[in-house]
Order: C-alpha cells, then sequence, then structure tokens
C-alpha cells in the first residue's frame, strides 16, 4: 500500500481538528456546567468559571490593569475580550473559552504534526480531547493552560528549525501567560551557540518588557503583588504538604479589586524547596545539554521536556491539571505509543486525586496520597529517562517495503 504524502495527511489532521472542535462545541460546555454557584443559581456553573466571572466584574468596574490576579496578565487582558464579546452570558463565554482551548490544541498539534509527524499529532489531539471531554477529569476543561502549551512548542518549534529570535518571541510571550514556557531560556542557552543564544534572549527580553511594561507603569502595586504573592503562597497538591491536605490558596474574586498583599493564612507549616533550589537546578541542566547534546532538534524537545519536570518536581505546589504540560512534551520526546501509554498515566493519576476532592469522595481517602506520590514519581522517572535520551540519537524507523505495482 503506498505511503500518503504530506499534503494528504496535513488535510486530514486538519479534518479531524475541525471535527473536534465541532463535536467539542456540542457537547464540551455543558460538562464545565455542573456545579452549583452563588452568582448564577439560576444557571449552575463550574467554580472555576464563577471565579472567572467575578474577575470579569473587577475588570469592568475597575480595569484590566487595575485587577488583581495570580496569574502573568495576558491572559486576564485576554478574558476581558472574551467577557465583551459575551455580554457576561456565562454559556456564551465557556464557548468562548472551550475555542481558544481548541485553537491553542490545533497549534501545539501542528507543531508536533511538522516534528514528529502524523502519529503523533493526531495523538496529541486525542489525549487532550479525552482529558478536557468528561465530568470529573483531573485535568480540567476550565483552565487555559492549553494556550501557554501551544506557545512553549512554538518557542521549541523555532528553535529545531534555526529561528532563535522567533523562539524566544514565543517563549516571551507564553512566559506572560503562564511562567513555565519561559524556561526554554534554559535549554537555549545549553544548546544554542552564543550568537542564537543572544537572539533567543533578545526575543525572550523583547516580548516579555512589551506585554508586561505596561501593566507595571498602569498599576505597578498591583502588578507586583501578583509575583510577591506568588512567591509567598505556601504549598498544595504535593508530597511537601504531606500530611496535610491542602488545596491551592486563592483569594474570593471579591478582593480583586486592590492590590492582596498576601496568601491565605494557613494553620500547618510544611517545608518546600526554595526558589534557589530549582535555579541550581536549571543551571546543572544547563551544563547537562552543553556536556552530551549533540545539538540535535530532539534535543531541544528533550531538554524542555527535562526543564519543565524540574519545575513540578521542585515547586511547592502541584495542581492536577498541571500535567498538562507535560503531555504535549511527551509526543515530542518519545513516539505514538509510549506517549499516549504515559499520558494516560498521568490522566489516571490525575483523575484519582480528582475524585478525592469530589463531593462524592473525602479528603481522607488514601488514593488521594497514592495519586500525589505516584504523579511525582512518575516526573522523577520521566526526568531520569529524558536525561539519559539527551545526546542519544533518534531510533531509525524500520524500513516500509516497497509498494508491489
Amino acid at each position: 500500500m503506498p505511503s500518503l504524502d504530506r499534503k494528504t495527511l496535513t488535510t486530514l489532521v486538519n479534518t479531524y481538528l475541525l471535527l473536534v472542535l465541532l463535536l467539542g462545541l456540542l457537547r464540551f460546555p455543558p460538562d464545565w456546567l455542573s456545579s452549583n454557584g452563588p452568582r448564577f443559581p439560576e444557571r449552575p456553573i463550574a467554580f472555576n468559571i464563577e471565579w472567572w466571572i467575578g474577575v470579569g466584574e473587577a475588570q469592568s468596574s475597575h480595569g484590566v490593569f487595575h485587577t488583581w490576579t495570580p496569574y502573568p496578565p495576558l491572559f486576564p487582558l485576554l478574558f476581558r475580550g472574551m467577557n465583551k464579546l459575551s455580554g457576561g452570558d456565562p454559556v456564551l463565554l465557556v464557548y468562548l473559552w472551550w475555542l481558544v482551548n481548541a485553537l491553542s490544541l490545533a497549534i501545539l498539534a501542528s507543531v508536533i504534526l511538522r516534528l514528529r509527524g502524523f502519529s503523533a499529532g493526531l495523538g496529541t489531539v486525542l489525549v487532550f480531547s479525552i482529558s478536557t471531554s468528561f465530568v470529573g477529569i483531573g485535568i480540567q476543561a476550565d483552565q487555559f493552560d492549553l494556550l501557554p502549551c501551544a506557545l512553549l512548542g512554538l518557542g521549541i518549534l523555532g528553535l529545531s528549525k534555526n529561528r532563535p529570535l522567533e523562539a524566544g518571541i514565543a517563549a516571551g510571550v507564553g512566559a506572560a501567560t503562564k511562567v513555565f514556557p519561559g524556561l526554554l531560556a534554559f535549554v537555549a542557552l545549553g544548546l544554542l551557540p552564543r550568537r542564537d543564544g543572544f537572539l533567543f534572549i533578545l526575543g525572550l527580553g523583547l516580548s516579555l518588557v512589551i506585554s508586561l511594561l505596561p501593566f507595571y507603569l498602569a498599576d505597578s502595586d498591583t502588578f507586583m503583588s501578583t509575583w510577591r504573592w506568588s512567591l509567598a503562597r505556601e504549598g498544595w497538591e504535593s508530597i511537601y504538604t504531606y500530611p496535610d491536605l491542602k488545596l491551592p490558596p486563592m483569594p474570593a474574586a471579591e478582593t480583586l479589586t486592590r492590590p492582596v498583599t498576601s496568601p491565605l493564612p494557613s494553620t500547618e507549616s510544611n517545608w518546600s524547596p526554595p526558589l534557589w533550589m530549582l535555579i541550581l537546578a536549571q543551571g546543572t541542566l544547563v551544563f547537562w545539554l552543553r556536556k552530551r547534546s549533540d545539538r540535535s532538534c530532539l534535543d531541544f524537545s528533550r531538554g524542555a521536556l527535562a526543564s519543565v519536570l524540574l519545575l513540578l518536581l521542585l515547586s511547592r505546589g502541584c495542581s492536577s491539571y498541571y500535567s498538562a504540560w507535560v503531555m504535549g512534551l511527551l509526543f515530542l520526546v518519545y513516539s505514538c505509543r509510549p506517549a499516549m501509554l504515559l499520558a494516560g498515566a498521568l490522566l489516571l493519576v490525575a483523575n484519582l486525586e480528582w475524585i478525592a476532592w469530589s463531593p462524592a469522595g473525602s479528603s481522607d481517602l488514601p488514593f488521594y496520597w497514592v495519586s500525589i506520590f505516584g504523579r511525582h514519581i512518575l516526573f522523577a522517572i520521566l526526568l531520569v529517562d529524558v536525561l539519559r535520551r539527551i545526546g542519544s540519537p533518534a531510533p531509525i524507523p524500520p524500513a516500509q517495503p516497497s509498494p508491489v505495482r
């Protein structure tokens, strides 16, 4: 049987993405509208959307620049646009939110398709479609992490195609959305020659300045309090909180019209890795990349996966949906079948954790800690394996027999 050409494969993937988008618009949003919220008692709405609608109300009355959130400012700015387009209708807002996720998934899948082939791109779409389609899933659909994942993917694509300036811009915009795409700077320092490394840092710096400086100039207190609050808050959903069961601290939406000076007070004291330990680990990764890598395209993906895994292993908090940061990278590093098996394991662990916090569960269920420690062990095993792979050539696929004419 003759193999399909690139144009046909691209058409098939685009068709599949369109079908996923259409099916998602019909099915996914009602799954989000599943729990009661005081703001819309007649229309039950998921807690996270409920909280963001409170953010939208604060933005309407005080402006985007003067509304506090615990995130870098680009997604709150995008949310302001979605909220205005929806006219305050929570169901329409959910559709717009899902559209942003679907487009982000399309970008991520297209990057993986270009770098790793058709099956990897299709597997990415399948895994993320499953992870955001069912009620009670650990990696929730009402998050925006697919957007920075797509920007991280664009950064890896830029590095792999020898376009360091574009890669730096993508990583910088991603870091201004959620911090982890900025970790690509460590990969660039470890793998790029001096001139290309300078171009990457230039693109990263310019995009961060252009994205963040307006928010700092408009209201420096609110802008800086986001970073102070994030660095000061205690752990959650992590081995470092054991044996205390903790969810991520989050101020009520009503408090967001002024700078939030500190996290919610905690009655427990837990050790968590200090920031310098993470920086030291990332610096060690730079040294490892310089020592072992042959600067192949695949090592950019391996380095990015190793850097994100270090962040997750040494972070004081690790929500279940943070596993989404890893899943796309799995398809860039591994072949399709092991990538899907690993992503499925992460989804299973995330669901165990989510069930423990659901109304049907109980916070003292033993499999909560099984899921927390299990996820940490999975991340550690993945890190060891990907560090071992850095510098090794990609496996050569078996030769295909010539078609019989």
